[in-house]
């Protein structure tokens, strides 16, 4: 067996979408069969529940399942709202320990919710060599990662994609021919399988890239809130006209299956009906936050959409209940602003998908389902210009924030924040192109009879050292803070400290926005 493969998650549970009452427990068992789940107060560990969790002999999801608690086990004990919960799953016929974790339940309400607090997120999490060996120097930000987030008592984390790599290191990718069949043998190509045998690849990849010690005990301990994005896939899945052909929507089904099995069960139960798009929203007392889907419908074309109409019109439905909120997140795991578009056109015209440029929604086909967006986003802000409303992205493999200054009426600020990569090292060169790139910003029009917009990146707050761009590997840190009769926000950009110390450093603080 290559290196890649030898080490392989057995066991494993984690915490999903939480509630002020309920909380989605997941878990992967290395056999089938009857488990129990046990759930206890963490200030008084005695046990309020113990529960049978059946994971059926001959399942296609890989021996991995979700419950939420209490709801699914009618009669258990309540949970009970900004509450501490410790839990743990074991398979009954042999005690073995799947493992166990803690969540905190979210506040009651608006009203209840604490007057500080703060949440993670992170993306794009490919920590191996190109031999195959899993690098020390890209898991410095993941080692440090449960310091980081107690120091911050995060409540929850945003996962904005691309949290296994189908594709990478190159290699190894699925897509090599010689590396699939050593999965299925004499089965050549992967773009020639079956959908369930693409499923069953795309789990073995979930295996390899979650084995790490650092990356169960974040997903056992935090609530997670995961989003689907290309390397889940492939590399700029959706931006090639290839990728609409069959053997190329095979690969897509068995891929975003095993999405479901090991991320989007998280926050919902798993049916027998594939959505067309995997968006969905939750709220935290006084935020509420959107989850874009941004690469389940994408595809190429003129105009080329980011996601369907369905989509927007449920982003529209939650902007609508939002009006209350204090803070609004929207979550698109690429950035909906990065770089300036004539860079994005000529690069991507020129250099084709032999670079990432068509891929960034700053490139000319995109300008409709972007500007869309961007409308709807505008509208809402210039009603409720008090709101924080905030986007979160991934994907590039740098960290930066925007500010976009809407022009016009009341000049509401929207404000986009991107951490990428939490264990993804690049060559100095290919991240310096991105870290000029991203300077190379103009107003930013959206379209003829909309919105227009000035865009700065963020000046840092209390040190002349902060870099944004950040270049390096990072998480994100959002701290809000209620000021009264509005909410501020505060981005952080953490990353590894120069020497191999015992805690993440402050790469970029914005202040208070």
């Amino acid at each position: 067996m290559d290196e890649l493969r030898r080490k392989q998650l057995r066991n494993m549970v984690a915490v999903g979408a939480t509630s002020a009452d309920s909380a989605r427990l997941w878990m992967r068992s290395e056999t089938a069969g009857p488990h129990e789940l046990e759930v206890w107060p963490a200030r008084a560990p005695t046990t309020i529940a113990r529960v049978p969790i059946a994971i059926t002999p001959g399942n296609v999801s890989d021996n991995t399942t979700s419950v939420r608690y209490p709801s699914d086990f009618p009669g258990v004990a309540p949970l009970k709202p900004l509450h501490r919960y410790g839990f743990r799953v074991r398979r009954v016929a042999d005690g073995t320990p799947l493992g166990e974790g803690r969540f905190e339940t979210a506040p009651a309400g608006p009203s209840a919710t604490p007057k500080r607090y703060s949440f993670a997120f992170m993306s794009c999490h490919q920590p191996f060599n190109s031999d195959g060996v899993v690098s020390a120097r890209a898991m410095r930000v993941l080692r440090l990662l449960p310091k980081t987030l107690a120091d911050h008592d995060a409540k929850f984390v945003l996962l904005c994609g691309d949290q296994v790599y189908a594709d990478a290191p190159g290699e190894f990718s699925l897509l090599k021919t010689w590396y699939a069949e050593r999965i299925r043998p004499g089965g050549g190509s992967m773009l020639g399988w079956p959908v369930p045998d693409v499923r069953r690849a795309y789990q073995e990849r979930y295996r390899v890239f979650w084995h790490m010690n650092e990356i169960r005990h974040l997903y056992a301990n935090y609530p997670c809130y995961p989003m689907l994005d290309d390397h889940e896939i492939m590399d700029d899945w959706g931006s090639e006209a290839a990728h609409a052909s069959a053997p190329f929507q095979s690969v897509q089904q068995g891929a975003r299956q095993e999405y479901v099995d090991y991320q989007g069960s998280r926050v919902a139960a798993s049916g027998a009906i594939m959505p067309a798009s995997f968006h969905y929203s939750f709220r935290y007392g006084s935020l509420a936050c959107f989850v874009m889907d941004v690469r389940s419908e994408r595809a190429v074309g003129r105009p080329s959409p980011i996601y369907g109409r369905q989509q927007l019109a449920d982003l529209q439905a939650f902007l609508r209940a939002s009006t209350a909120s204090r803070v609004v997140l929207i979550v698109t795991s690429v950035p909906v602003v990065h770089i300036a578009p004539w860079i994005a056109d000529v690069g991507g015209t020129v250099l084709g998908t032999a670079s990432d440029l068509p891929d960034h929604c700053r490139f000319g086909p995109y300008d409709q389902a972007r500007n869309a967006l961007l409308r709807a986003i505008h509208s809402h802000q210039a009603a409720h210009p008090d709101q924080r409303v905030v986007l979160l992205s991934g994907d590039v493999h740098l960290g930066c924030a925007f500010a976009i200054h809407w022009q016009g009426g009341t000049k509401p600020i929207l404000y986009q924040f991107t951490s990428s990569a939490v264990s993804n090292l690049q060559k100095r060169f290919e991240i310096g192109l991105q870290g000029v790139g991203v300077q190379q910003f103009q107003p930013l029009s959206c379209g003829r009879k909309g919105p227009s917009a000035r865009v700065n990146l963020l000046v840092g707050a209390g040190s002349t050292a902060y870099r944004n761009p950040f270049t390096d590997l990072n998480v994100g840190i959002v701290e809000v803070t209620d000021r009264g009769d509005h909410s501020n926000v505060k981005l952080k950009l953490m990353g590894p400290p120069k020497e191999d110390g015992p805690a993440a450093v402050e790469m970029f603080v914005s202040g208070e926005l």
